[in-house]
């Protein structure tokens, strides 16, 4: 699996290392990494692809199976020998193509390489004590009647920290967690939300575009708009992509702004936005609702053109010219504020404001936490997609749930509440508050909405919890109407 000079087991092993020592997300290393490397063949790309991601999943089981054959525990290995260790054994358990003996000898070299030659009898001894006694592994009893020898079981099995699966259980039982947890280990389709604006010629167009590149895809059946992926490699160099006819989003984070109603003048405040991919999602439905409204009446309805006779004074001689002006108010849309904490993630924002040709949204680096005076009760929606713990995501970031921990937990919910706090005050009265998390904590969720319905002056109008699957990523949005 080396091409040239380039070694991508040690890549892997890099990378595994470099996740070790920091909390850098792994895949935007992995990004990094193949982008630097792009000139490498497919099959190796997507080789360390597979080891690096495969080997994040299935840590904890990994981790136990060494322990089963080593005299040195997993905890206690060198960095380096540890993490050769995990991604070989991935290999030997996983990945039925690659050869026993090239795992083996592979490993075994790359220790001598890195400076443990001393050790590299160790590592072979081990990987081949794996190879003869796998068929054989004892494993913890997920349906113990002992809930900590339940809970011990159910981790090993589904690579899952005992804190994650404790939470799982407590809210939702054994069926439900072993399907989240499935799915979470189970390759998960991309989803694309292709632009509402697009005449039906321009979507034909992208369609094509997608076949002739020998991509497999399949118009969602709940949101027409979506369409499932199943090989999006080639997509960000695709003509349609670069400009601007689509843009990747999960299919449950698209559900956000089609439970919102957004009107095609409203005043939209998304407080937590990076990437961009709601704010994006806000301006394209008030296209599509300002297109429908000059499509239906020609020009702006009846009732509104009364209004604003009523408003500025019908009898003047300048009553035309104050007539077109309102009209021209009205018809200029509406506006989308998009924030985030810091000028990194609002650059984020901007290049996909830029790659989908969006006119209607203003980018601001604004702490959340921190109320902004100027904007109470002037937005017609606001979107507080929250910090969360991550549960809904792990499919597609395994690393998320290596990283919580019972006080991260507790201080996230005080986190929420802060940025909650602030939300509702900046919602008009009548107007809508879209909470959203990708986590099925039920703390992080329903009791979060029952405090804003306990504290403030709002009414539950609309809930969805999504499930962690192969189609969808766990999510939960609830929408809340300000009453005064």
């Amino acid at each position: 699996m080396a091409n040239n000079s380039v070694n991508t087991r040690e890549l892997i092993m890099d990378m595994l290392l470099a996740l070790e020592d920091s909390r850098e997300q792994s895949h935007i290393l992995l990004k990094n990494v193949l982008d630097k490397y792009d000139y490498l063949p497919v099959s190796d790309k997507s080789f360390i692809k597979r080891v690096l991601t495969g080997t994040l999943e299935y840590r904890i089981k990994l981790d136990y199976i060494i322990d089963c054959f080593s005299k040195t525990p997993v905890k206690k290995m060198k960095p380096v020998i540890r993490n050769i260790m995990r991604m070989s054994v991935y290999q030997l358990l996983f990945m039925d193509k690659v050869p026993d003996s090239a795992v083996c000898n592979e490993a075994v070299k790359l220790a001598g390489k890195r400076g443990f030659k001393g050790l590299q009898g160790f590592v072979n001894g081990v990987l081949r004590g794996i190879i003869r006694g796998r068929d054989s592994i004892k494993y913890p009893d997920i349906n113990s009647s002992e809930k900590e020898e339940a809970v011990y079981g159910i981790s090993i099995a589904y690579s899952c920290p005992e804190i994650v699966v404790e939470s799982l259980l407590e809210d939702y039982g054994i069926q439900r967690t072993l399907k989240v947890l499935e799915a979470a280990l189970n390759s998960r389709n991309i989803y694309i939300r292709t632009n509402e604006t697009l005449s039906e010629k321009e979507l034909k167009n992208v369609l094509s575009e997608w076949q002739q590149a020998g991509i497999e895809f399949e118009q969602s059946l709940v949101i027409p708009y979506a369409y499932k992926i199943f090989k999006a490699d080639k997509l960000p160099k695709l003509k349609g992509f670069m400009e601007g006819a689509y843009t990747v989003q999960d299919l449950s984070s698209m559900f956000v702004c089609e439970m919102a109603d957004i009107a095609a003048d409203d005043l939209v405040l998304d407080i937590c936005a990076a990437p961009g991919g709601k704010s994006l999602h806000a301006a394209q439905k008030q296209r599509v609702a300002m297109d429908k409204r000059v499509s239906e009446n020609g020009n702006i309805p009846e009732q509104q053109r009364v209004g604003s006779l009523a408003q500025i004074g019908a009898s003047t001689d300048g009553q035309e010219n104050n007539i077109r002006k309102e009209v021209g108010k009205l018809l200029s849309g509406g506006k989308i504020i998009s924030r985030d904490l810091t000028e990194y993630k609002v650059s984020l924002i901007r290049e996909n404001i830029e790659r989908l040709k969006i006119s209607n949204i203003d980018t601001q680096v604004w702490d959340a936490r921190v109320f902004d005076e100027k904007m109470e009760q002037r937005a017609d929606v606001v979107i507080a997609d929250v910090p969360c713990s991550g549960f809904g995501v792990m499919g597609r970031k395994p690393d998320i749930k290596y990283n919580i921990t019972s006080e991260g937990l507790s201080s996230l919910i005080e986190l929420q509440r802060r940025i909650i706090d602030n939300a509702v005050r900046y919602v008009k009265p009548n107007g809508t508050l879209m909470y959203s998390t990708c986590t099925m904590r039920k703390a992080e969720n329903e009791e979060n909405v029952r405090y804003i319905l306990d504290k403030y002056d709002y009414e539950l109008m609309e809930e969805k919890q999504l499930f962690l699957s192969e189609d969808n990523d766990g999510f939960y949005i609830a929408k809340l109407r300000r009453n005064k």
